[in-house]
């Protein structure tokens, strides 16, 4: 009986001396919904603006909903279309993207 609550007790004591875990919450809105994100930082170097921040900025890359938007533009386009991908990457990740096709990717139709 005492080996099995010396046993016991030494679990316990193992298990609750674990170093803190550091979770952190950010919630905001955007591109017309929310998101909430938990995540763990033993620095706390993640902060919301710096979330906002990219995501503000595939919203201007990606967003039909704004009319000044790089993908607004391409599709506002007649004959042809100028971007700079090093000022806009995730634009020209898409765009190369939607050149391929099926086939390329070995997509089944």
């Amino acid at each position: 009986m005492k080996l099995f609550l010396f046993s016991f007790l030494s679990l316990v004591y193992v298990f609750s001396c674990k170093p803190k875990q550091h979770y952190f919450n950010l919630q905001g809105k955007t591109m017309g919904t929310y998101y909430n994100i938990t995540f763990e930082d033993k620095d706390n170097v993640v902060s919301q603006k710096a979330i906002d921040s990219v995501l503000l900025v595939v919203n201007l890359s990606m967003s039909t909903y704004i009319a000044e938007s790089t993908i607004s533009k391409f599709n506002k386009s007649r004959d042809s279309f100028c971007f700079d991908h090093f000022l806009d990457p995730h634009f020209n990740i898409v765009f190369k993207k939607s050149k391929r096709s099926p086939s390329d990717n070995g997509w089944c139709l």
